[in-house]
């Protein structure tokens, strides 16, 4: 008789480990097909109950910027998600030496908190807790089961759980790889439609202007940035010429720039003179962006009758002002500080200038003076000026084309970190 009992136990053990290497092999299956984390961890809450013969079982994930551990699933309790340090408890312990952990009685073990098991009425008696690795080594993360249904887990539970941890760690960690990669993808769209929307509202060409040849460009470090251009028709000999630049680059910038232009074309309904324009764009930056962000502003005013420029220069790069006949260059100045700064400002009254035909007025942002070449080199508003002088007799878009191919040929290998934008601008 004890020979048969032997036998049928031996049958019965041989016949569980087929049906638990049946399970694995299904659920090593589906580990391997393209799975959302969700489907990942449900697949295994199932499969790992039943396999373990225990009632609970829970996923911690780790946390890398908190350096947290966090339950992703519960299944068989109420609690929402659970985090603690990555460093406390059994799960800590495990998580940290990726030794694991088979307690027969849990409330024999100092390190074992019962604070949960008071929280929702659960009482915790054998616990078996695993690390969870990538496919590359790295821990990701533990997995627990609770409470075997008959007696205790045994080095076999130990054995199968760690295959079983084998998988999800590698199936986990493809799913985080998913889920960033089509995160990515999202946010990629979306610059690009925010791309789309700053492109149409920057000129893609400068305006045709009687008496003055322009030529306009502007080019963004990434798929969307912080220069602002625009020209305004305010009456029919008078244009109005923008330029601008908001510090740094990229979305944030892009947003305050898209605030600025939309603010500024309200406010030039307004009939407002250029001080009290720039004062009311300095309150509103302010208002809307809490001095997170500063802008470089310069507003001119072109008149096609007389032949001059009204301008006012908030804190933005000097335009350059080539003058033909001599062929000197000086600098439009700035009228105060740049808008976003300070609340309360003021600007000194707007200037005027008297350009003479064949003169040269050159609008730009700091993408361009401080374009850096291998060498750390700037490119500075010497190089600038030296090739408006040599291009002075060209036209405004080839002078434009000429600044454009000395600034690349000058970084050469080297990266251009800012947004680019340039206004050139000839009396003919």
């Amino acid at each position: 008789m004890p020979e048969k009992r032997n036998h049928e136990t031996g049958s019965r053990d041989t016949n569980r480990k087929i049906e638990d290497l049946t399970s694995l092999l299904e659920v090593t299956r589906l580990l391997s097909s393209d799975m959302s984390l969700k489907s990942i961890l449900e697949t295994m809450f199932r499969t790992t109950t039943r396999i373990m013969n225990c009632d609970r079982y829970s996923l911690f994930i780790y946390d890398e910027e908190k350096d947290e551990l966090h339950s992703k699933i519960a299944l068989g309790s109420e609690q929402e998600e659970i985090r603690f340090p990555a460093d406390k408890g059994i799960a800590g312990d495990v998580f940290q030496t990726g030794v694991p952990v088979n307690i027969k009685d849990c409330y024999a073990d100092r390190r074992f908190n019962p604070q949960v098991d008071v929280k929702t009425g659960y009482k915790t008696k054998t616990l078996l807790c695993i690390p969870v690795t990538s496919f590359d080594g790295r821990r990701i993360g533990v997995i627990q089961v609770l409470n075997k249904r008959e007696g205790v887990f045994t080095p076999y539970d130990e054995y199968l759980l760690g295959l079983l941890a084998s998988h999800l760690g590698v199936a986990v960690q493809r799913a985080f790889l998913m889920e960033n990669y089509l995160e990515k993808q999202k946010l990629e769209n979306e610059m690009n439609i925010a791309h789309a929307i700053q492109a149409s509202l920057t000129p893609g060409r400068a305006p045709v202007f009687h008496g003055f040849d322009i030529s306009c460009l502007s080019r963004q470090c990434e798929t969307t940035g912080g220069d602002y251009l625009d020209f305004v028709n305010l009456t029919r000999n008078r244009l109005g010429v923008v330029i601008g630049d908001v510090t740094g680059h990229g979305l944030g910038a892009s947003l305050l720039m898209l605030a600025a232009r939309s603010t500024f074309r309200v406010l030039i309904e307004d009939g407002l003179d250029m001080r009290q324009l720039a004062a009311r764009l300095n309150r509103r930056i302010i208002q809307d962006f809490n001095r997170e962000r500063g802008m470089t502003f310069f507003y001119g005013k072109l008149d096609s009758e007389n032949r001059v420029l009204d301008f006012i220069n908030c804190g933005h790069d000097e335009p350059l002002w080539y003058h033909a006949q001599s062929a000197a260059i000086t600098c439009l100045e700035q009228c105060g500080l740049a808008l976003g700064m300070l609340p309360g400002t003021t600007y000194e009254k707007a200037r005027s200038i008297h350009p003479e035909k064949n003169d040269i007025l050159v609008f730009y942002t700091d993408g361009i003076t401080e374009a850096m070449n291998p060498e750390k080199e700037l490119f500075g508003t010497a190089g600038l000026e030296a090739v408006v002088k040599k291009n002075a007799s060209e036209n405004a878009a080839t002078i434009q084309k000429r600044i454009r191919q000395a600034v690349s040929q000058f970084v050469r290998n080297g990266s251009r970190q800012d947004d680019m934008s340039l206004i050139i601008i000839k009396i003919i």
